[in-house]
C-alpha cells in the first residue's frame, strides 16, 4: 500500500499542493483561517484521490503509448540503423562493445520526460570489484544527469517540445560515457556474465553497507 501511494498518489499530491498554495496565500484571510485550512486540505485530498486513482488504473497504458510514440521518432529510429534492436518498449544494442538499453520515461503527470539510458560494464577491475572511491570520483564528473552505479551508468536525457530529442546529441553523450569508462579501465561485459555476477555483486554491496552500520 505504501509503495502504491508513493508511486501513484504522492506525485499528484505534490503537484496539487504546489499549484494551490499560491492561490491560498493570495486569498488568505486571517479571520477565516480554519475555513481556509479545511477547504485547502479537502480540495487537495479529493484531487489527489481522483487523479491518483486514474493514474493507478490507466497509468501503465498511458506510459506504454508514450514509450511507443517516442520510439517511433526519427532520433531513436536512427539507433536501429546502427544495429540497435527494438523490443516492446525499449531499444538495446552496443556502443563500442558496451551493452546499452534505452527506454523513454515520464513522471506521473507527464510534466517531465526523458530517455532512461543504461550502459552496462564489468563491475570488476582485475578480478576485484570497482572500489567505492572510484565510483564516487566518476559521479563527481561534469556530465549532467549521469550516474555511475556498480555495474552500469544511468543517463537521464531529458527532452521537451522546446528541447526535442536529437540523435547526434544522445550518441555523443554515449560516446563520452564510454570514453570515460575506458579511461578508468572499466571494461564491457556480456549480459550472460553480468547476470552470473549479480549474486556476487549483491553480497559485495551488503558487505560495504555493513561497514557503515
Amino acid at each position: 500500500m505504501k509503495e502504491v501511494f508513493i508511486k501513484y498518489y504522492l506525485p499528484v499530491l505534490a503537484f496539487t499542493v504546489a499549484f494551490s498554495v499560491p492561490t491560498f496565500i493570495v486569498n488568505y484571510d486571517g479571520n477565516k483561517l480554519i475555513e481556509f485550512l479545511v477547504a485547502f486540505i479537502s480540495l487537495n485530498v479529493i484531487i489527489t484521490f481522483v487523479f491518483g486513482t486514474l493514474y493507478l488504473k490507466f497509468g501503465k497504458n498511458w506510459k506504454s503509448k508514450f514509450r511507443r510514440k517516442v520510439l517511433n521518432k526519427k532520433a531513436l529510429k536512427s539507433f536501429e540503423a546502427l544495429g540497435f534492436v527494438r523490443q516492446e518498449e525499449m531499444l538495446y544494442g552496443y556502443v563500442d562493445d558496451y551493452f546499452v538499453m534505452i527506454q523513454p520515461e515520464m513522471d506521473a503527470l507527464g510534466q517531465r520526460k526523458w530517455l532512461d539510458i543504461k550502459v552496462f560494464f564489468n563491475p570488476k577491475i582485475q578480478n576485484q570489484f570497482i572500489p567505492e572511491y572510484l565510483l564516487k570520483k566518476l559521479n563527481n564528473n561534469k556530465l549532467k544527469q549521469t550516474f555511475f552505479n556498480k555495474n552500469c551508468v544511468v543517463i537521464e536525457q531529458a527532452f521537451a517540445p522546446l528541447v526535442p530529442l536529437n540523435f547526434d546529441r544522445v550518441r555523443a553523450k554515449l560516446k563520452e560515457v564510454v570514453s570515460l569508462l575506458k579511461n578508468h579501465n572499466i571494461m564491457p561485459i556480456s549480459m550472460t556474465d553480468l547476470i552470473e555476477q549479480e549474486t556476487d555483486l549483491l553480497k559485495h554491496h551488503q558487505q560495504i553497507q555493513s561497514l557503515y552500520k
